[in-house]
């Protein structure tokens, strides 16, 4: 998921890369966006078992087989020196209200599904399904275990399972120095970049087959170059106003990244009980920047008030 808007609002910083560039690295990968893509050719299938509670085996092997093909790609074509897969832990509390609005856009979806099924539209049904496409640690546990099955005497690839949400974990363990970069589609990692102060390569949008991908650090903000930044050029008030962020970064080292993260949590993340209305990034960052030299009491009661 991420924060709306947030990787079109760095595409200032956002450059064209390969993963050929990464060759002899280490990359930690966000396993949970591989899972999605692993049973989109067998969506409808998956999604049905998985409402009877069962753990499709085809599906399983579709799955499995994958994830395995992606890792060897990138051990043997791309010639990554070593690969970490991270996998989601425990569901997170803070999270159930999101995951129930989830779940309820789920139902719908199926219900649709069901009903371009019945009719004959096989393309919308199909289309529908991929939407209805959700997880289960039944299916990440037991494609793990095949992995691990067929890496067993591999020791480039390691298996890494969170405490919560592989976000945190993918950002510590660049922080520790274990990797270099992470493959991901979920721009929250960039968030917990920041607030751990680590900068370093984020690869969005990867093509397995030649390599491209869209690579963001968060450099442009924790190592802001030594310029003029008050009036900084850009093309969207949304970049002017990060670039602003970085700029006030220089002045008070922590003092801008702590105005993004802020900015960022306005936007609506997933621990949020509720979403601010009429608030995405842009608005989140205008608010968490005007109210930094306010009271803390007042800052509050100007949220409640929205």
């Amino acid at each position: 998921m991420g924060i709306k808007g947030l990787h079109k609002g760095l595409t200032f910083c956002t450059k064209k890369g390969n993963l050929r560039d990464y060759r002899g690295r280490t990359i930690a990968v966000d396993s949970s966006s591989w899972l999605h893509r692993s049973v989109y050719s067998v969506s409808e299938q998956y999604v049905e078992s998985m409402e009877r509670k069962a753990l499709d085996s085809h599906c399983l092997k579709v799955s499995s087989n994958y994830i395995i093909n992606r890792c060897c790609e990138m051990l043997n074509k791309f010639h990554i020196a070593e690969i970490f897969l991270v996998m989601d832990g425990q569901r997170c509390p803070l999270k159930a209200n999101e995951s129930a609005d989830r779940e309820e856009r789920r139902q719908q979806n199926l219900k649709e599904a069901r009903a371009f099924k019945r009719k004959g539209s096989r393309y919308q049904a199909e289309e529908k399904y991929k939407m209805c496409i959700k997880i289960r640690d039944e299916l990440t546990h037991a494609v793990m275990d095949a992995v691990a099955k067929r890496f067993r005497n591999e020791p480039r690839v390691k298996l890494v399972w969170s405490p919560y949400e592989a976000d945190a974990q993918l950002a510590k363990l660049c922080l520790d120095r274990k990797a270099h970069a992470v493959i991901t589609e979920d721009s929250d990692v960039l968030v917990y970049s920041a607030a751990a102060r680590i900068s370093f390569p984020v690869l969005f949008k990867l093509d397995r087959n030649c390599g491209s991908c869209d690579v963001i650090s968060m450099e442009w903000l924790l190592s802001p170059p030594a310029v003029n930044a008050a009036n900084p050029k850009s093309k969207t008030a949304l970049e002017g106003l990060l670039l602003n962020l970085a700029f006030r970064e220089t002045k008070r080292p922590g003092f801008g990244v702590r105005l993004f993260v802020q900015g960022c949590v306005f936007a609506g993340c997933d621990y949020a009980p509720n979403n601010l209305p009429g608030v995405g990034l842009y608005v989140g960052c205008v608010f968490s920047s005007s109210l930094c030299p306010v009271p803390v009491l007042t800052w509050f009661a100007s949220i409640s008030s929205l």
